[in-house]
C-alpha cells in the first residue's frame, strides 16, 4: 500500500499534467487528470487521519512539499518548504512575479502552496 507521501507525489504529477493538457487545449484529459488527483489527493488525507489516530506523532505524517502556484501565470512547482522558519517572499523563476503572503498567513506556502508550511504543521507559532 502506498504511503500518504507517494499519494501526494502522485497526483502532483497528474496536476501537472492536467495543467498541460488544459494548455494545449485537450480539456478531456485535463478533466481526467484533475478528477483522478481528487480522488488521490482524497486517499492521501485519509492516510494522514488514520495515521495521528493511531497515536503516531505528528512529525511522522508532517509534509516538507508543497505545490506551490504562482496567481499571475498559474505556473505550480513543487517546492521544499523551510521546516525551521516561515519563507516570507518566493520569486518565480518564469514571470519574475514576487510573492508575499496574503493578509493573515504567516509566509508564502500558507498563502500560495497546497500545504501549510512546517511551523503551522506543527501547530507552533510562526516566528
Amino acid at each position: 500500500m502506498p504511503t500518504a507521501h507517494q499519494l501526494r507525489n502522485r497526483a502532483t504529477r497528474l496536476l501537472a499534467m492536467a495543467y498541460k493538457a488544459r494548455k494545449e487545449g485537450h480539456l478531456d484529459y485535463a478533466e481526467r487528470f484533475t478528477q483522478r488527483a481528487s480522488e488521490i489527493l482524497d486517499q492521501s488525507t485519509a492516510l494522514e487521519w488514520l495515521g495521528t489516530q493511531r497515536g503516531r506523532p505528528r512529525s511522522a505524517v508532517m509534509q516538507s512539499d508543497s505545490t506551490i502556484t504562482c496567481p499571475k501565470c498559474g505556473h505550480q512547482a513543487i517546492e521544499t518548504m523551510p521546516t525551521d522558519a516561515c519563507q516570507f517572499f518566493y520569486t518565480w523563476k518564469g514571470c519574475n512575479e514576487r510573492l508575499k503572503p496574503k493578509a493573515g498567513d504567516c509566509c508564502v506556502f500558507c498563502s500560495y502552496g497546497s500545504v501549510p508550511c512546517p511551523p503551522i504543521q506543527a501547530e507552533d507559532c510562526c516566528s
